[in-house]
């Protein structure tokens, strides 16, 4: 998962299948991926491209004591008079969902109601296999949904957010009381509230970056870190991507003087280092303090360069250190680690 945002399909196959970059926590186990955002709210899912069910889960927000929203996608349409069926025999027995009580986003059905999620989640926790019955006007279908890897997920979302050990915790309970996960990130969707320095060196960089036709933060999603006494990085969006690399401008705000700066990558080239202001498909992981980025050489994935860099410094004043970048020229259909140019082994 990467901070620019995408259509469902491409969305859930990043979920499942990750990428040398995933923003946040992300990890899989057996049949289940959990995948969080660099803010952390996380999910727990299951995802099959040729079911009638295609996507399944569980989503957490950070906050403590955040509810839990069961979700499913289904190839076809549901209207408001359809009914989705849930068993996990013998632990639970044809509990129905209609469709009427939960809220359309992106293809996918949400349903925070408690006593659904009450009545599922034990049931997943213990169970080997979920039923799945879609009902309409037209009949029924119905899916078999493995739960091998449930649990486990769960106590990596538990860990992931810091509720392992508390109260409000979904797998590793304890008596711990429960608190919001502690992250510095703000998820940006629209470019209003961007400070003057900010908004004025992003549209005026040498790249132009913002885009007078569209919200490229509406539309692609940033980042927000706070680095103390107002001051901040900014991960935005610079133009429009090409079929799939999506570039980003990381900017240093400093509030004591209202000003911003534009922040140089340093990279590693067969010539020698050098420095570059652009990085693709860029993520933020706020428990480092790294920014990662990949530039996928063709769309499969399988070949162009990954970095790693290191927020070096206080405040506003820092800058970013290259810790680790791989090359991978051959575009050859194999995913195994690339070959490593930083540090040269």
């Amino acid at each position: 998962m990467s901070i620019a945002r995408s259509p469902i399909a491409a969305a859930l196959t990043a979920a499942v299948m990750g990428s040398p970059a995933a923003a946040g926590p992300f990890k899989t186990f057996k049949d289940w991926a959990v995948a969080c955002s660099d803010p952390l709210t996380c999910t727990v899912s299951i995802y099959r491209a040729d079911g009638r069910v295609v996507y399944f889960g569980l989503e957490r927000g950070p906050r403590a004591n955040a509810p839990v929203v069961l979700f499913v996608a289904v190839n076809g349409e549901l209207d408001r008079q359809s009914d989705i069926v849930l068993s996990v025999p013998p632990l639970l027995y044809d509990l129905v969902v209609p469709v009427s009580s939960g809220r359309l986003e992106e293809g996918v059905w949400r349903f925070a109601d408690p006593l659904v999620i009450d009545a599922v989640l034990p049931a997943m926790k213990r169970g080997t296999r979920m039923r799945v019955v879609v009902t309409t006007d037209a009949g029924f279908s119905e899916e078999f949904v493995s739960l091998a890897g449930v649990r486990a997920s769960l106590r990596f979302m538990d860990e992931a957010q810091g509720r392992d050990g508390n109260r409000d915790a979904l797998e590793a309970v304890g008596d711990g009381e429960p608190a919001s996960a502690i992250t510095r990130v703000t998820e940006l969707n629209a470019s209003a509230g961007l400070p003057v320095a900010v908004r004025d060196l992003w549209a005026g960089a040498m790249h132009q970056c913002a885009d007078d036709e569209s919200d490229l933060l509406a539309d692609f999603g940033g980042r927000k870190v706070d680095l103390g006494e107002g001051s901040a990085l900014f991960i935005l969006p610079c133009g429009l991507p090409g079929a799939y690399n999506q570039p980003f401008l990381s900017l240093a705000f400093d509030a004591s003087d209202g000003t911003a700066r534009a922040l140089m990558l340093p990279v590693m080239r067969r010539e020698g280092p050098t420095l570059m202001d652009l990085a693709y498909n860029v993520d933020w992981d706020d428990r480092k303090s790294q920014l990662s980025a990949l530039f996928k050489g063709r769309g499969l994935g399988d070949c162009g360069a990954s970095q790693v860099w290191q927020w070096d410094g206080s405040g506003p004043y820092g800058q970013f250190m290259l810790v680790e970048e791989r090359i991978k020229d051959d575009c050859d259909g194999e995913y195994g680690e690339w070959p490593r140019v930083w540090p040269i082994e």
